[in-house]
C-alpha cells in the first residue's frame, strides 16, 4: 500500500509505504517507493487517492504513466 495520509496499521499481511503529504516531496519518492514495493514481490500495488488540486496533477499523471509501464514486458 502506498499512502500519503493514512496511518500504517501495523498489519503483517501488508507491505506499508508513506510518502509525505505534499505533492512536490511525494513524486520525488514515488517511483523510488513503487520499485521498492515491486521488489518485495507485492501481486498488486494499491495507492491511496491522490487530493485534488494542481499541485497534484502531476503526480497523478506519473501514476498514470507508471499504470501503463507495468505490463511486464508482454508488449
Amino acid at each position: 500500500m502506498l499512502a500519503h495520509s493514512i496511518p500504517d496499521p501495523q498489519d503483517g499481511r501488508l507491505t506499508w509505504r508513506s510518502l509525505p503529504a505534499e505533492p512536490a516531496a511525494y513524486a520525488q519518492g514515488l517511483y523510488a517507493s513503487l520499485r521498492a514495493l515491486d521488489a518485495v514481490g507485492a501481486d498488486f500495488i494499491l495507492i491511496e487517492a491522490l487530493p485534488g488540486g494542481p499541485g497534484w496533477r502531476a503526480v497523478a499523471d506519473r501514476l498514470g504513466r507508471a499504470a501503463v509501464g507495468s505490463g511486464g514486458g508482454d508488449a
